[in-house]
């Protein structure tokens, strides 16, 4: 077995530069702050986002539409003035076409023509009157 420098008990990884305290590296208060709103805005706000529309549609019309991320990260190089090869447009394409298929097949069942069921208090038919 390799002996190397431990720190509380485990292998300190090569390459890897660690503070003097607790060994750890602490960051600014400016690093910390970007941290936060990094977590916040990347993983709190998107998973809430994709929360609502597996309420709003279905979970696999949910999880597809994150897939469209990929023509979206085209449209931002695009933008960024990248060198984009002509296969990343295809699949952009391939993309959005299956995005489009798997939302015109799972449409919900409220499109379709429903009737909600008549409880027997709002129906007068079903009132029996007293026998005499």
């Amino acid at each position: 077995m390799p002996q190397c420098p431990t720190k509380f008990g485990t292998c300190q990884p090569p390459g890897i530069p660690f503070g003097t305290r607790f060994g750890m590296v602490f960051a600014t208060p400016q690093v910390f702050g970007l941290l936060i709103f990094n977590g916040l805005f990347d993983n709190v706000l998107s998973q809430f986002a994709w929360a609502k529309a597996v309420q709003w549609t279905s979970p696999t019309t949910a999880t597809v539409g994150l897939s469209l991320t990929i023509p979206l990260s085209v449209v931002a190089d695009i933008l960024r003035h990248q060198l984009l090869s002509l296969w990343t447009f295809v699949a952009a394409v391939l993309v959005v076409i299956g995005f489009v298929a798997v939302t015109l097949a799972s449409k919900p069942a409220s499109q379709a023509v429903m009737q909600e069921p008549v409880l027997e208090a709002e129906c007068p038919s079903s009132r029996r009157e007293p026998v005499a």
